[in-house]
């Protein structure tokens, strides 16, 4: 979330009731040619180092959408006309590549350093157009690495020799929250992937990509009783290892009779990873930490299970709001990503998290970060509305419709990747609207807590 610097502030409010001379600033970093800077006052230019190329009354306002439908995930877009008499930038465009160049607006006062200038809008450049001694520019958020493919490590050869054939290639699971199925299942909430079986070097599994705060029950799908800790015939040991480069938290079966095989089952619950990537620390279970760590590390990054990273375009101040909410209602999620030899796009990984998160919905802000934010509905009177406060140039709305509004919602919860299922559901109707209109939706809530004890 942007906010003025408090020298920006002060100038602005030095203007009192009169306009204040406002000038608007382009950069964009043009593929073989450099960072050009252009704007729509021709007394700021020499002041700013621009080129007067914005024409007039041609910036369109910036459009910051956010979806009312669960799931989907909005983005900015921007458009400006450029001056191009001498079909300098035209030509530029012809040459070089220049779709997805960086782009900033700012707005800008004189008198007040470019450090403290409002940054109104970052992205890159999508598509333009030319005609009539003017270019036109369209821009937008830069989502395009939520377009890439999660998650990247799997079980190789190299580093795992003994692995059986139906492993190899299979990506790495990465554990988040509390699996916990004691009380309802004779199994264990997530499936564990052997890496290893043969009887000199043992029968080894992988728990999870990265050091788990524990793993708290083993089972062998061939009894019902979990195996016991230990190093005698049929019990299991945990061990935080590192082979191939990668972080893994992995168990080792001692002596197992009869022998397994790549066909027995074995599955386990687990307490994920933690707020500290050496497995000590708290289990990362608030839904939207989750939310940010995954971006940061599956999505931004190509995590190796080891030090977290934290370098990615979170909106920290609108997640934190989030957040408080998500304690407040003492929320708690989970989620086995990998495991498969099937990978998912970061939008898609977006979207089922806020499928399984119905009050919550995610923006990017002006400065290019991606974040949630709640519905609250705390606050009397409730309204449709919801208001952005906390941005410059104008508050952001989020308006809901209540035309088609569902009048049942059935969803899906507690899963357990193991078995592959929702162990519970809930259904939710307003009897006097199903009269009239039956209109149903339905949440596979895939990110929920799967803790039954």
């Amino acid at each position: 979330m942007g906010l003025f610097s408090t020298n920006f502030r002060t100038a602005l409010l030095a203007y009192g009731s009169s306009p204040p001379p406002l000038f608007t600033v382009l950069d964009v970093v043009w593929n073989g040619v450099g960072t050009k800077r252009y704007t729509d006052d021709a007394l700021a230019y020499g002041t700013v180092g621009a080129e007067p190329r914005i024409e007039a009354g041609q910036i369109d306002s910036i459009r910051s959408s956010v979806s009312q439908r669960v799931g989907d995930l909005g983005r900015q877009t921007h458009r400006v006309s450029l001056i191009d008499t001498d079909r300098t930038i035209s030509t530029w465009l012809m040459r070089y590549d220049m779709r997805r160049v960086p782009v900033t607006f700012r707005w800008g006062l004189p008198g007040v350093a470019e450090a403290d200038w409002f940054v109104a809008f970052t992205g890159i450049l999508t598509d333009w157009s030319a005609s009539s001694g003017t270019v036109e520019l369209s821009t937008s958020t830069n989502d395009r690495i939520l377009r890439g493919t999660v998650p990247s490590r799997s079980i190789l050869k190299g580093w795992a020799p003994k692995a059986p054939q139906s492993s190899l290639g299979v990506y790495l699971p990465v554990v988040l929250g509390v699996h916990d199925g004691q009380g309802l299942l004779t199994s264990g909430m997530i499936p564990l992937i052997p890496y290893c079986l043969d009887a000199s070097a043992g029968y080894w599994y992988v728990v999870s990509l990265g050091y788990l705060k524990a793993v708290t029950r083993v089972y062998n799908a061939s009894s019902p009783t979990p195996l016991s800790v230990g190093t005698g015939a049929n019990n299991y040991t945990v061990y935080n290892i590192a082979l191939g480069g990668l972080f893994l938290t992995v168990i080792r079966i001692f002596s197992p009779s009869p022998v397994l095989t790549e066909a027995d089952s074995i599955t386990a619950d687990v307490e994920g990873l933690t707020n500290v990537y050496n497995g000590t620390g708290s289990v990362i279970s608030n839904p939207v930490e989750q939310f940010q760590w995954m971006l940061q590390n599956l999505i931004y990054s190509d995590w190796n299970g080891g030090a977290y990273a934290t370098t990615a375009p979170v909106d920290e101040t609108l997640c934190s709001i989030a957040a408080s909410y998500a304690t407040a209602f003492k929320q708690e999620g989970s989620q086995y990503i990998g495991g498969t030899r099937s990978q998912t796009s970061g939008n898609a990984l977006i979207s089922s998290w806020l499928k399984s998160h119905l009050m919550m919905r995610a923006r990017w802000s002006n400065l290019g970060e991606l974040g949630v934010f709640p519905l609250d509905h705390r606050y009397a009177p409730y309204t449709t509305d919801y208001v952005f406060t906390g941005e410059e140039f104008g508050t952001f709305s989020y308006q809901t419709a209540s035309e088609g509004l569902a009048t049942m919602i059935e969803s899906s919860y507690l899963y357990s990747a193991a078995s592959g299922q929702y162990w519970m559901s809930l259904q939710v109707q307003d009897l006097e609207r199903w009269l009239l209109e039956k209109i149903t939706e339905s949440y596979d809530l895939s990110w929920s807590g799967s803790r039954f004890a």
